[in-house]
């Protein structure tokens, strides 16, 4: 085999790993599993919006036990690019709950941790200028507990 085949072969592995990552990763956060969707953190991974570690993984804890009902995930038009220990996964991300839903383009880096073998997220976050229309939408009735919910999850505590 040539190099150049060797390669190839190597980045569609690496693809293969990541993509098996991520969609571990989602079906953790559909079937609410708050230890396997934490797990595919790295210890390093530093939150958005200026949270502690801890903070936002209270919060996650929060949100994914405290929901009522199931969360529907769905990630269209993924895109993995590695290069080397390190990967990009973005992807357009349709939410729902029973309180909120949106509609977002999401990138997930990740780095490749030799310890475990595993590729682990670093950082997270919504695409600014995503190519598809930002939709987020309170599902629950106006007056009700889990619209309170909604609009927590909406504005990101």
């Amino acid at each position: 085999m040539t190099s150049g085949a060797q390669d190839t072969q190597n980045t569609d592995e690496a693809k293969q790993a990541i993509q098996s990552a991520v969609n571990a990763w989602a079906d953790a956060w559909r079937n609410k599993n708050i230890n396997l969707y934490l797990d595919a953190y790295a210890s390093g991974f530093k939150p958005e919006n200026g949270l502690s570690k801890s903070a936002w993984k209270a919060q996650r804890k929060q949100r994914l036990a405290g929901k009522r009902g199931d969360i529907s995930l769905v990630l269209e038009d993924v895109v993995v690019t590695p290069n080397g220990n390190q990967a990009s996964v973005q992807f357009f991300q349709k939410y729902t709950s029973k309180v909120f839903s949106d509609e977002v383009t999401k990138q997930l880096d990740l780095q490749f941790d030799a310890a475990t073998q595993r590729w682990l997220i670093v950082r997270e976050f919504v695409v600014a200028n995503g190519q598809r229309a930002n939709a987020q939408k309170i599902l629950a009735p106006e007056e009700s507990s889990e619209h309170l919910d909604g609009v927590i999850e909406k504005i990101g505590f």
